[in-house]
């Protein structure tokens, strides 16, 4: 705050004895006779003569309330005799402060700049509140204080009448057991006992906000976000709760029809992929009825791989129904009951078959999960019929791992290993065309790994969706 250097003494009749004592505050004096030359500033008005005083704050005189409605200064210089008058004292309201003629220029000076300070915190004042006023009584939301002693709202801003229809005054005579339905005034009772028992413990609660329903003037119900936190006295005891009301009402109806439509649409797709699994369970079971009646084993082992690749499908839906994911599948999960599965499928005299499986927990949508998994179950499939040894237990492992935004898909056997020369990129079985056109699908690489007992493959393939 800079402070003004310089002051106006008006007085019409002079009075050196007291120009001196301002001229000793260390401020510059300049005295006035006439109102019109007061300028703006800090103001003494000379009254110090009881009949000065009686005349200036008796009559008719309004100049001190015109230099406070300007922003000036004001003080009065008295002496012990104007107090005879005790009238006078009503009228000095009108002034920032006074002081009397025999005090010291110190005492005066600390009397000036206390009054000029005050001016100041009085402006500030005055302007924050009408800046709180301006936000109170525009913005759309309903700001109230509820005064925790009295048990009663002390203060709700205009916009509760486009909120419940009441006027201010209605809804401050409001009791808040009224102003809430029975339900929302006992959660709201709920919440405040807890705040204040956790004031108690010495912890101050934060910000808490919840949903309310509130009856309106209309008869209507609304639903009301209210945010409330505590105001604490200069002691710091909790004296009001703040609160900030919202309607809500709309976006509860749109949040719930949403949700309903939600539920909806997550039943019908949990119907059609139940549909979708038995649909393929009733081809799979078709294609085994069929080879019952095949005469060539070669045709046979077309229909078992056949029947293979359709629950791999069909796992994938079955995976989609028990996950409480509906868009996306644990992949190593998947692929690890799909290897059981397969291997299941093609137990035959000849061996046992052992799966060894390493793997991370990696979510993947069901499309992927479908192309990885038929990729698989074809290098499954092969490995049981081209790797298994009569007499022995065939070891499958399968690894599945993610790093880096890339999904590795790993899987071997301990068979008697790939024919000299193998080239995966050329390999002409049905199988391997399927592999590598299911993998170029999902714009990955596959291969075949030298240099490993058995047959040994890698599927590599972009993280993202």
């Amino acid at each position: 705050m800079e402070i003004p250097r310089r002051l106006t003494f008006f007085s019409p009749e002079g009075n050196p004895r007291l120009e001196r004592v301002l001229a000793e505050t260390d401020f510059e004096v300049i005295r006035a006779t006439r109102e019109e030359d007061v300028p703006r500033g800090i103001v003494i008005l000379d009254m110090s003569s009881p009949d000065l005083a009686k005349r200036f704050l008796h009559g008719t005189w309004r100049f001190p309330q015109e230099l406070r409605a300007r922003g000036d200064v004001v003080l009065a210089a008295l002496s012990s005799e104007s107090f005879a008058d005790t009238r006078i004292a009503d009228r000095l309201a009108d002034i920032h402060s006074f002081f009397l003629d025999s005090d010291p220029p110190g005492s005066v000076r600390t009397t000036i700049l206390a009054s000029i300070r005050r001016r100041d915190l009085g402006e500030e004042l005055k302007q924050s509140e009408a800046r709180y006023r301006l936000l109170a009584e525009n913005v759309g939301d309903v700001i109230w204080t509820w005064d925790l002693k009295k048990r009663a709202y002390d203060f709700i801003s205009p916009s509760i009448e486009r909120l419940r229809g009441l006027t201010v005054e209605e809804a401050l005579a409001e009791d808040m057991r009224d102003s809430m339905t029975p339900d929302s005034y006992r959660r709201a009772m709920d919440k405040l006992r807890a705040g204040l028992e956790s004031l108690g413990r010495g912890v101050r609660p934060g910000p808490i906000t919840d949903y309310y329903d509130q009856p309106c003037k209309d008869g209507s119900v609304k639903t009301v976000e209210i945010t409330t936190s505590v105001i604490y006295d200069e002691s710091g005891a909790p004296a009001h709760v703040l609160g900030v009301s919202r309607d809500a009402t709309e976006r509860i109806r749109a949040r719930e029809a949403l949700e309903s439509s939600l539920r909806k649409s997550e039943l019908l797709f949990r119907e059609l992929e139940h549909r979708v699994k038995n649909t393929l369970a009733m081809i799979a079971s078709l294609l085994s009825l069929a080879s019952d009646h095949v005469r060539h084993p070669e045709d046979a082992v077309l229909f078992e791989e056949s029947q293979s690749r359709i629950q791999a499908l069909a796992l994938v839906y079955d995976k989609l129904l028990k996950s409480s994911d509906v868009a996306h599948i644990d992949l190593g999960t998947y692929l690890e009951d799909l290897c059981r599965s397969v291997a299941s499928a093609f137990a035959r005299d000849g061996g046992g078959v052992e799966l060894q499986v390493n793997r991370e927990e990696v979510k993947v949508n069901s499309k992927k999960a479908a192309l990885i998994g038929l990729a698989v179950n074809e290098l499954v499939t092969n490995a049981l019929k081209y790797a298994r040894r009569p007499g022995s237990v065939l070891a499958l492992r399968l690894s599945v791992h993610a790093s880096d935004g890339t999904l590795e898909v790993r899987f071997s056997d301990d068979g008697p290993g790939l024919p000299e020369g193998f080239q995966v990129d050329r390999a002409e079985g049905l199988g391997f065309l399927l592999v590598r056109s299911l993998v170029s699908q999902l714009e990955g690489s596959f291969e075949a790994e030298t240099g490993s007992p058995g047959a040994a493959f890698r599927i590599l393939l972009p993280r993202g969706e």
